[in-house]
């Protein structure tokens, strides 16, 4: 993140972050992205079929796990959509330079990846 000039804002909360067990282990922020979704054209990117991943995976020599916990954080806005992602705390205005949880197209443009 850095700090912003956009006149635009998304309202925060934070929100209780849990281990595997249900304890907390501390809180998250979460950006109230309802205004900008509304405003922005669905990006409908479908799943590939069952099948088709099936065949891939016949001919596989081999398999891996990749822990994507943060993907998203991953890829990084494009500057004309940075201001929209803007958001206010009581220590800041500030705008997302990566793709933030909760905006419509953050799992299709993850997906593609």
């Amino acid at each position: 993140i850095r700090p912003s000039t956009s006149p635009r804002y998304a309202g925060t909360t934070l929100v209780g972050k849990k281990d595997a067990d249900g304890n907390k282990t501390g809180d998250r922020m979460c950006g109230d992205f309802r205004p900008l979704n509304a405003n922005t054209v669905p990006d409908r990117s479908p799943l590939p079929k069952m099948e088709e991943l099936m065949m891939y995976l016949k001919r596989a020599r081999y398999f891996f796990q990749l822990d994507l916990q943060s993907g998203y954080h991953q890829i990084r806005l494009d500057e004309a959509s940075i201001p929209l992602t803007a958001f206010s705390t009581p220590t800041g205005h500030y705008e997302w330079l990566v793709v933030p949880f909760g905006v419509r197209n953050a799992p299709p443009v993850f997906q593609r990846m």
